[in-house]
């Protein structure tokens, strides 16, 4: 139950306003203004980055799963090896967009070095990327080679027995080495598609490096606003609270 000691009428609480609005509207202002102050003082730190895709040595197949280049970016020998500045840092974030795309963050006190440190991150990955890639497509390669010659192979034993006396056990030979033949015909298919642009492509950019417009830290209008809104409930709050004790006291 509420003390009716405590309790304040609207027209008490716009008295004190009327008396007191200098200490109310003044106190927000000057420690508004002290919050501006700081933020100003503060260096302010700046964020941008790139848009990555993933490349791919073949349908379905990227070079290197997405959450392994996020870990390998976040990896302190890679920070240190693309940091100039101390004060840099590279975040990953996995951008919820299809493609295998990755958005590399750097943030830094240094705004003209924002971009290029996030070009030189990309470069770096890029580089590993074009080593694995270049790994894979040889064994495909290979791989592509060897079916073609199993291929020959069940062609011309495909063809001695279409060519000879049809018999019960021929025929079941003869069914196993087309259901092979298709097989392998399926698995050439998909390795030959991986040599195709539209299947295999090295990592790459999504558009240009880019750069926030305004700092990520400090929020100077943000904290200025914060400011001026808690400032200003905590006044009202002392105000009332002293106008309070005092009447109790005279009552």
């Amino acid at each position: 139950m509420i003390n009716p000691r405590n309790e304040i009428t609207l027209n008490e609480l716009l008295s004190i306003i009327q008396q007191r609005w200098k200490i109310i509207f003044l106190a927000p202002v000057v420690i508004s203004f002290m919050v501006f102050a700081i933020t100003l003082a503060i260096k302010p730190q700046w964020r941008g980055g790139v848009f990555i895709q993933i490349g791919q040595t073949g349908p379905e197949s990227s070079i290197e799963t997405m959450g392994l280049t996020i870990v390998r970016i976040n990896n302190p020998s890679f920070k240190d090896s693309i940091l100039d500045a101390s004060e840099a840092a590279i975040l990953a974030k996995v951008q919820n967009l299809d493609n295998n795309i990755i958005n590399l963050q750097v943030t830094s006190t240094d705004k003209n070095a924002v971009k290029s440190i996030a070009m030189k991150a990309f470069e770096k990955i890029q580089l590993h990327h074009a080593s694995v890639a270049e790994a894979t497509l040889a064994i495909n390669k290979n791989e592509l080679v060897k079916t073609d010659e199993e291929l020959a192979e069940l062609a011309n034993e495909i063809q001695k027995y279409t060519r000879g006396v049809k018999t019960l056990n021929t025929e079941t030979i003869l069914k196993d080495l087309l259901a092979n033949k298709s097989k392998l015909t399926d698995k050439r298919n998909v390795l030959v598609a991986g040599f195709s642009p539209k299947y295999s492509f090295s990592t790459r950019t999504v558009g240009e490096a880019y750069l926030l417009e305004e700092s990520v830290f400090p929020r100077t209008k943000l904290a200025v606003v914060m400011a001026a809104i808690l400032s200003l409930g905590a006044t009202m709050i002392v105000v009332i609270f002293n106008y309070l004790v005092t009447r109790n006291k005279n009552a």
